[in-house]
């Protein structure tokens, strides 16, 4: 039980560090930004103005909301919930040129890996943020992603993924109730957008965000474990990845993400180095003679 415990602080340990790493590379591209235009300050870029998400934990999300499913059949959120499992509910859109993609395959290799059974211990429910987006793609979607990641639980993948999509009444509504802000960019032809995946209890209470590109397989089964259970987390993961590329050439800025791999890699190897180190003087102060 105590090393699980200890495996549960280092997988939040290495987020935090992750954070910080962020923080940084934030500050860097800012730099980068005022080396092409002097006048620019540290602010927010207009393009990631009002997008982010702003954590709503123990709040209830609206199990009559419609939609539409991959199948082109009506259904409303409390569909899901008829189970009486965890819901993760995902919100991207299947077009996007970008992030969405990289959330949706690390999030089902998570999955995956947590060694869990879709439908039969969680659903997994993807609502496209597009309204202009219909069930055809959403089909094409869950089948490309079933085949990818699914592996020897594609029957109950099929069962247990959900693909869905739906007018802009709600999924505002549902964005709003989660705090996923979000915004088209016309210029780009493009969402601008957060990454996250929302752990909901049977009881439609949001109990865990879980944010960016790549996820720890046992940090994802233990949030289901806890939704089960009623609990919501009280820890928060501020890693949060754009969906938008730094375009020098047009002067266009986001969080610089290959830095950011670079620095959580750097920092990373460094908390491995000081587990190690730890280890060493415990063994040592146990080998001392009394």
């Amino acid at each position: 039980m105590m090393k699980r415990f200890e495996k549960i602080f280092e997988v939040q340990f290495a987020s935090l560090i992750a954070s910080v790493a962020i923080l940084a590379c934030t500050q860097m591209s800012n730099a980068q930004l005022q080396k092409l235009d002097p006048g620019a300050e540290n602010v927010t870029p207009k393009v990631l103005e009002d997008v982010g998400i702003t954590e709503h934990l123990g709040s209830k999300v609206d199990l009559g909301l419609s939609f539409t499913d991959e199948s082109g059949a009506k259904v409303t959120l409390g569909d899901y919930f008829k189970s009486q499992k965890p819901v993760i509910l995902d919100l991207a859109y299947y077009g996007c040129p970008g992030l969405c993609s990289y959330h949706l395959n690390g999030f089902a290799e998570g999955l995956k890996d947590s060694h869990m059974t879709p439908a039969h211990d969680y659903q997994w429910v993807i609502i496209s943020i597009d309204p202009k987006e219909k069930s055809s793609i959403a089909k094409d979607k869950k089948q490309n992603m079933i085949t990818a990641f699914a592996g020897t639980t594609k029957t109950q993948a099929n069962e247990g993924w959900h693909f869905l999509t739906g007018d802009k009444a709600n999924i505002d509504a549902l964005a709003k109730q989660v705090g996923f802000s979000y915004k088209w960019v016309e210029e780009d032809k493009q969402y601008a957008h957060a990454s996250a995946a929302y752990v909901v209890t049977p009881e439609a209470q949001i109990a865990r965000y879980l944010k960016g590109v790549t996820f720890n397989p046992q940090t994802i089964k233990f949030s289901v474990l806890e939704a089960k259970s009623g609990a919501v987390s009280t820890i928060v993961d501020s890693l949060i990845l754009y969906c938008f590329h730094y375009d020098a050439k047009a002067s266009r800025y986001s969080l610089q993400i290959m830095s950011i791999v670079r620095i959580a890699g750097a920092l990373t190897a460094l908390l491995i180095l000081i587990v190690i180190l730890q280890n060493i003087m415990k063994n040592r102060r146990r080998e001392k003679p009394l």
